[in-house]
């Protein structure tokens, strides 16, 4: 048997390929082998259609009895387009597997509003300057985010047989939902600290992408550590502007009854976990969004995060307008009026680098 994982993005992926590179062949039942570099093109790893040795083994092992994982969001495409070509791709991967095996396609399926905003954090997070707002505009653009449509397109160039759309219900569910598949047991150490590649909050996102994308700063390890460790302070704040998110539950409410209706071979326990992960979602409907916060909301709530980040990224006005980080004129200028509310470390590094810029110029 070969089992393939294509994700979507921001569905556990990497959480699960995590736990597979790490177990050994005893909890593999000593039939199962993860190929870690698995991929096609647009993620790391060699292309499946054009790695010879790769598959050669893949196919040795078939003909022993054996059985092989693989695992990447790349086979369905890019999530940027929504899985544009994702049964062309599938109908290509399969084309390179043995024919003789009995194959199964896993893809977990995330509600829109959750997902848009995830990959939006993840988008910013490794490296694109789009707004909230551009990225919501392209991606509401792409006919697949009726994710009723990407199954169809599927289930239209594969047997129904060989595909599983399973909804995402978090990090662990996905571990054992995958393993369930094959009846392998997700070995306790990974359900301790299992969430791997987390997105950043939504202030934090922000920060990131302004400081980055219209400062041109560059991020210091302890920047990362210091956007990272926001997640708490930052929970419930969303990158997407209300409107946006409004207009996907919209989408997402109804596609959701169509997307079961045209899944094939959809038992009553699985259609069960998809209501229950679209319900989750609707529940969070009265977040709060970036654009949502005031300068009082920042300070009473958020001060100790953006003074910190303040001296962590070095920020400086440098151009003649009065935006400065976030639009949060006031904000920033409180932290210069009051350097006491500024961590001492942070007023020493920031002294430290007026001196040598100083120094640098009188050079």
């Amino acid at each position: 048997m070969i089992l393939v994982h294509c994700g979507l993005h921001k569905t556990g992926s990497t959480s699960l390929q995590h736990a597979l590179a790490g177990m050994s062949t005893a909890e593999m039942n000593g039939e199962w082998k993860y190929f870690a570099s698995a991929a096609m093109d647009g993620d790391e790893g060699p292309d499946v259609r054009e790695a010879g040795a790769f598959v050669k083994e893949i196919h040795k092992r078939n003909a022993k009895g054996k059985h092989s994982i693989l695992s990447s969001e790349g086979f369905l495409g890019s999530y940027r387009d929504v899985y544009n070509t994702a049964g062309e791709r599938l109908t290509q991967l399969l084309e390179v597997l043995p024919r003789d095996s009995l194959i199964q396609i896993v893809v977990f399926l995330r509600p829109q509003v959750d997902w848009v905003e995830s990959a939006y954090r993840q988008g910013v997070k490794s490296g694109s300057c789009l707004t909230a707002n551009e990225f919501a505009d392209r991606i509401m653009a792409c006919p697949n985010i009726r994710f009723s449509r990407l199954v169809e397109e599927v289930q239209e160039r594969l047997p129904t047989q060989l595909v599983s759309f399973l909804p995402y219900l978090g990090s662990e569910s996905v571990l054992d939902q995958f393993f369930g598949l094959v009846g392998l047991s997700v070995p306790s150490r990974y359900k301790a600290s299992l969430r791997r590649n987390t997105s950043l909050g939504g202030l934090a996102t922000e920060i990131l992408r302004r400081a980055r994308c219209d400062y041109g700063e560059v991020l210091s390890e302890a920047s990362w550590e210091t956007l990272h460790s926001a997640a708490g302070v930052d929970e419930g704040v969303f990158c997407l502007p209300p409107d946006v998110r409004d207009s996907l539950q919209l989408l997402m409410q109804s596609d959701w009854v169509r997307m079961q209706r045209v899944m094939r071979g959809l038992d009553s326990r699985r259609r069960s976990d998809f209501d229950r992960a679209l319900q989750s979602c609707v529940a969070r409907r009265t977040a709060i969004s970036v654009s949502d916060l005031g300068v009082g909301d920042l300070q009473s709530h958020y001060f100790p995060l953006v003074s910190r980040l303040l001296g962590e990224l070095e920020l400086r006005h440098r151009r003649s307008n009065r935006n400065s980080l976030l639009g949060f004129q006031d904000l920033f200028e409180g932290v210069r009026r009051n350097p006491g509310d500024v961590p001492r470390a942070v007023q020493a590094r920031l002294k430290g680098k007026n001196r040598e810029r100083r120094i640098r110029g009188a050079k």
